[in-house]
């Protein structure tokens, strides 16, 4: 159970009554507007203890309450959310009282000044079956979500190195003081901007194994102990020795760059750098409305640069195009209206915001003591006495999922010894196989107790929680026999030999008279060189134009074909090692089905997506003998697959196999999330690599449905037969009748 999650829900035409706690820079640009801006709120009353001239909220908004003391705002029971946006040294008072009032509340970040002080909070909001939320409202940047976008493509590879900056030229001191310049609880660069780089990391990466800090203060002048760091550095380091990625977390009072660094992310395939920041803020300041087309819509200039190395180690650049349409800040208020209508969960929960304050806390340690501190927020318990190997063995390059135990993420790897020798060493749990060579091209499970003293079983092998399900199953992925017949039947299925044909034996006949003509009469047929030569240019253009235009589709489709490979078999990974919960009992047998169907549903897309783009149905989708419920249009392979519950099809309703397996997929998802075996991060996670497939399989599509314009197929008819017609007379004087053949040709 998460902070997120709420038994008690409000009506779903009840307007949510807003009481906002402070009247300053983060209440006036950051919360107000969004709440004015959606139905779904009304801003109920502000507490602002000290109006003035220029600053008095009962001015800026004449038909709100105006409290002196936030007492009085949790002792009025119209009021149903708090939002506060006071100071951080007083966020645990004003959210202790409030959820003890029974108001669902927001609180600004920094969330509180430490984690345990956070941990109490999330305890609370429980106990009082209360909603609480984190306002970190930086997951709905326009790069950061493009760069989500990006990491769940798979383009970069493996990821070695992931930088992200908050860097700025002030080199002078600030002219007034706040909580972010003066020392004081939760004050700094670190609790400051480092809290929203520190969430983006843990959104997408979870914890990290070690963590290392560097606080320091950057200007002068500055240099006391009244004054907060203006500067941080966080190394944040995941995985294991051999399988490392090094993550940098930056924000800097002095860079004087025309172009700030935003990120920088490197792996194994590619690279992604971005440039500036978000522009949601600076126009929030600038006064452009919400309901503005600019608002939110980055400038070309400040798009990213992702770069690929090719097979051929040249590398390919191009500039990526941010998201459209551009994620906001709304969606947070939006998805938070949501959850208080019983809707989905939280935006940001309380846990998470506990696990990235833990994190500030390590580096401020680290940076004070000059050591780099071990982060164990998510370290699994201890391991216990089972092993689960999931293993995919092609014919020639064994592979296998490794667990990485201080950080709790899975990655591939190449077996350091035999496929044979693994089998010695396990019991093949699969019910169909009893062979003792694993099959290539299939996935196999294994089970066999760990031996901790054998290092190169430490090395290679997926450590799981006893909690977690054997599937007894075995599932066929591709297991071609590659021999004449089928090499012929690939050659000829979608080819265009049928369809030119009959155009091929008229050039001939027509060829065969001009021959006939040649050496049986006493005309001789002949043209001028120069008509040849023109059209062999022409024909010569078209071709290229249409060899190019076509391999450029061709290999569209196989990036995105890869996409929806490389989606699917992380989705399936998680799947497979994340359905549980650590504090609740083992899955049920019902549960442990529902986890199988869904990676057998992933699967599944494959096949589907094939099907679909290429009409390989058993039968057509609507032939009369098509089943009530839709099988009969199934493969027997996707039939065996997806079983009979599965099998139910839509395809005569309009609706393609692949979609409606990715709802089943992102059912589970919602599922297991409301179980507890998926934390909010990953989650949304998933949900966008599933998002991801959806988006290629949509690119397939539309390059198998957009047809060859028209006109062009014409023009391209009209000269290959005046080419064709012509071709005879200037091969009839030298090669006589074998001219035949080679106009044929």
């Amino acid at each position: 159970m998460f902070s997120g999650h709420i038994t008690f829900t409000m009506s779903a035409d009840k307007k949510i009554n807003v009481g906002v706690i402070g009247y300053g820079l983060s209440a006036k640009v950051f919360h107000i507007p969004f709440i004015q801006a959606l139905p779904d709120f009304n801003l109920y009353a502000i507490v602002q203890r000290s109006p003035k001239s220029g600053d008095d909220a009962s001015a800026d908004h004449p038909s709100i309450k105006l409290f002196r003391s936030a007492d009085d705002l949790f002792a009025d029971e119209t009021v149903d959310l708090v939002i506060v946006t006071s100071i951080p040294e007083t966020h645990y008072e004003f959210t202790q009282k409030a959820l003890e009032s029974g108001k669902h509340v927001v609180v600004e970040k920094p969330f509180v000044p430490t984690s345990k002080e956070a941990r109490e909070l999330v305890k609370l909001a429980k106990e009082k079956k209360r909603l609480l939320a984190v306002y970190q409202n930086r997951r709905w940047d326009q790069d950061f979500v493009t760069l989500k976008q990006i990491l769940a493509s798979g383009k970069l590879g493996d990821i070695a190195e992931f930088e992200t900056h908050f860097d700025r030229f002030r080199p002078d001191p600030p002219t007034r003081t706040t909580w972010k310049t003066l020392a004081s609880p939760a004050s700094g660069a670190l609790y400051d901007l480092g809290s929203h780089l520190l969430d983006q990391v843990y959104h997408l990466f979870g914890a990290p194994k070690t963590v290392t800090g560097f606080v320091q203060v950057q200007r002068k002048g500055l240099k006391t102990g009244d004054c907060a760091p203006d500067a941080c550095t966080v190394l944040l380091r995941y995985g294991s020795p051999e399988d490392e990625m090094l993550v940098t977390v930056k924000s800097s009072a002095i860079s004087p760059e025309q172009e700030q660094l935003r990120f920088w992310v490197r792996g194994t395939k590619g690279s992604f750098r971005k440039c500036h920041l978000d522009v949601q803020e600076p126009q929030l300041l600038g006064g452009v409305k919400l309901d503005s087309p600019e608002f939110g819509v980055e400038p070309s200039s400040s798009h990213g640069t992702l770069t690929v190395a090719s097979a051929d180690g040249k590398f390919n650049r191009e500039t990526v195009p941010s998201i459209e349409p551009p994620p906001t800040y709304v969606e947070y208020y939006r998805t938070l209206a949501k959850a208080l209508k019983g809707e989905g969960d939280v935006p940001v929960s309380g846990d998470d915001a506990a696990d990235v304050l833990k994190i500030i806390e390590l580096a401020q340690t680290s940076s004070d003591t000059g050591n780099s501190q071990a982060c164990s927020i998510t370290v699994p318990d201890a391991l216990q006495t089972s092993c689960l190997w999931l293993v995919h063995i092609p014919s020639t390059s064994p592979c296998v999922l490794r667990y990485h135990p201080q950080n709790t993420w899975w990655s591939a790897t190449m077996l350091k010894f035999r496929p044979q020798a693994l089998v010695r060493r396990a019991t093949l749990a699969t019910s169909h196989t009893a062979s003792s060579k694993p099959t290539a091209g299939l996935f196999h499970v294994f089970s066999f107790p760990i031996d901790t003293t054998d290092k190169k079983l430490k090395s290679t092998s997926i450590i799981a929680r006893h909690s977690i399900p054997l599937l007894k199953t075995q599932t066929r992925i591709s297991n071609h026999q590659h021999n004449a017949t089928s090499s012929l039947l690939r050659f000829a299925k979608g080819s265009v030999h049928s369809d030119i044909l009959l155009p091929v034996i008229l050039h001939a006949l027509f060829a065969a008279l001009i021959v006939y003509i040649d050496d049986f009469t006493p005309y001789t047929p002949h043209l001028p060189g120069s008509i040849t030569s023109s059209l062999s240019i022409v024909v010569g253009l078209l071709l290229v134009f249409r060899n190019q235009s076509s391999y450029a589709r061709f290999w569209s489709g196989q990036e995105n074909l890869t996409t929806i490979c490389t989606n699917i078999r992380n989705l399936t990974r998680t799947f497979l090692t994340c359905s549980y919960a650590a504090n609740k009992p083992e899955p049920t047998p019902a549960e442990r089905a529902e986890v199988e169907e869904a990676v057998h549903a992933l699967l599944a897309v494959v096949y589907a997506v094939k099907n679909t783009l290429q009409w390989e149905w058993e039968h057509s989708v609507g032939a009369p003998d098509l089943e009530d419920n839709g099988s009969g249009s199934l493969k027997p392979e996707l039939r065996e697959l997806l079983g009979p519950k599965m099998s139910q099809t839509y395809e005569f309703e309009g609706l393609g196999l692949p979609i409606q397996l990715t709802m089943s997929i992102e059912a589970f998802i919602k599922r297991s999330h409301d179980r507890g075996w998926f934390h909010s991060p990953q989650a949304s996670q998933l949900s966008v690599q599933l998002s991801s497939i959806v988006a290629a399989y949509g690119t397939m599509e539309t390059i198998r449905l957009t047809p060859i314009p028209v006109a062009y197929l014409i023009h391209t008819k009209q000269v290959l037969a005046l080419y064709g017609g012509i071709l005879p007379f200037g091969f009839v004087e030298s090669m006589q009748w074998w001219a035949v053949v080679l106009v044929s040709l």
